[in-house]
């Protein structure tokens, strides 16, 4: 699958993969492509926070943009991943690191729901 967020074809398989699949392809989005550890550790963060809320025990991944965004939450993701005590304070942890890495994970996703939307893929629609 070819990572394009502003193809409606993409988009639209996008919603119809499985959670794992669907965080890889968040995670690629943004990465940010440094060698750097600091940039490297921000980029592996927001890719474990993706795994979180697409892949959370008991629920089907997300099948739109806004119920993503409203996964990347830090009291939605403890609260999801209640049977993991251990996910918990890896969140907590996660939001206390300067910028909040779920806060500043959740703003980057409405900022691309707001491109994507612009670019007429229709980012808020849903296949349930």
């Amino acid at each position: 699958m070819s990572s394009n967020f502003f193809d409606p074809t993409f988009v639209h398989e996008l919603w119809t993969l499985d959670g794992h699949a669907m965080a890889a392809e968040f995670a690629k989005m943004f990465d940010e492509h440094t060698r750097d550890l600091a940039g490297q550790y921000f980029a592996d963060a927001r890719a474990f926070v993706l795994r979180l809320a697409c892949t959370a025990p008991d629920v089907r991944p997300p099948r739109s943009m806004s119920e993503l965004i409203e996964r990347v939450d830090p009291d939605w993701l403890p609260s999801a991943w209640a049977t993991d005590p251990e996910v918990a304070a890896q969140v907590a942890v996660m939001q206390s690191a300067k910028p909040p890495i779920v806060t500043e994970l959740a703003m980057m996703l409405r900022g691309l729901a707001a491109d994507m939307h612009a670019a007429g893929t229709e980012a808020e629609s849903d296949v349930r």
